[in-house]
Formats: C-alpha cells, sequence, structure tokens
C-alpha cells in the first residue's frame, strides 16, 4: 500500500468527524476533516461572520460528486460551493460549505 494513501487514510480514521454525503439520495457515511472554523471579516468598522466551513473528504469518497452536493454533519446541512484539489497525490478533496 502506498504510504501516503495510508496516512491520509489514518488521519480520517483517527481526525475525522463523521457525516453523510446525499443525505436525501445515496445517503453514503464519509469522514471529514474540518479545515478552519467561520471567519470574521473586517471591512473597517463593520465586523461580517462568513459562514463557510471548510472541510477536507478522500477523494475516492467525493468521486462522482460535486459542486451543491449536500453534506449532513449531524443535524446540520451543508451544501458544497466549490471543490478542489490542492493535494499533489490527489487524495483529498477540498470542499468549501455553507449552510442551508
Amino acid at each position: 500500500m502506498d504510504p501516503f494513501k495510508a496516512s491520509v487514510d489514518a488521519a480520517f480514521t483517527h481526525h475525522g468527524i463523521d457525516a453523510v454525503l446525499d443525505p436525501d439520495g445515496v445517503a453514503l457515511p464519509v469522514r471529514l476533516l474540518p479545515t478552519r472554523p467561520d471567519d470574521i471579516e473586517r471591512f473597517g468598522s463593520l465586523r461580517v461572520q462568513d459562514m463557510t466551513g471548510v472541510y477536507e473528504i478522500r477523494e475516492g469518497d467525493f468521486a462522482g460528486y460535486g459542486d451543491g452536493a449536500v453534506i449532513l454533519i449531524g443535524a446540520e446541512r451543508r451544501r458544497v460551493q466549490t471543490h478542489r484539489v490542492d493535494d499533489p497525490r490527489r487524495l483529498k478533496v477540498v470542499l468549501d460549505t455553507v449552510r442551508v
């Protein structure tokens, strides 16, 4: 087995959170790695909280899905706004999500 894939799998197993991809359809159980919390942006004296949540998912789990996919995390539904692959080995996909 590829040691890099084994490392990614171990990170998702030990540090990931449970979620369901496409809860109204296939309902595929997956593990996600939250990468950063909601941000608070400052524009002068105005503070705006960005409701974006960024998660990583194994590439194989997200295969066949794209922008607009819905993820259920606990009781919270999130829709994928954009996705990208930052991983040079293409083992993980970064999902930028919003609450729905």
